[in-house]
């Protein structure tokens, strides 16, 4: 329940898959950005205006030096790198969204 007074806003989020480094490797990040609803989008669909904010850069990982026990299905192991990516980036996002 919010107390009296408070005011509710909306929030858009946005993410981006960023490419880091092209020397050292192949290195990628998620930039989260956050933009507030209420906001025209005339205004929030042109970077040149910052009503975006980047509000987290988030790590990514291939989880290729992993191995994954293949008892079940050969193509369930195969899959377990996506599934964690996802598990680490929905993650990850809960922590950073917690105060909102």
């Amino acid at each position: 329940k919010l107390p009296k007074g408070a005011t509710l806003l909306s929030v858009i989020i946005a993410s981006d898959k960023t490419h880091l480094t092209n020397y050292s490797g192949d290195k990628t990040m998620h930039a989260i950005y956050i933009t507030l609803a209420n906001i025209h989008d005339n205004i929030w669909q042109k970077p040149s205006f910052g009503a975006w904010m980047l509000l987290t850069q988030l790590p990514t990982s291939k989880f290729s030096n992993i191995t994954f026990d293949a008892s079940g299905t050969k193509a369930k192991a195969q899959h377990m790198p996506g599934i964690l990516k996802q598990q680490l980036f929905h993650e990850a996002l809960k922590i950073v969204l917690e105060p909102l």
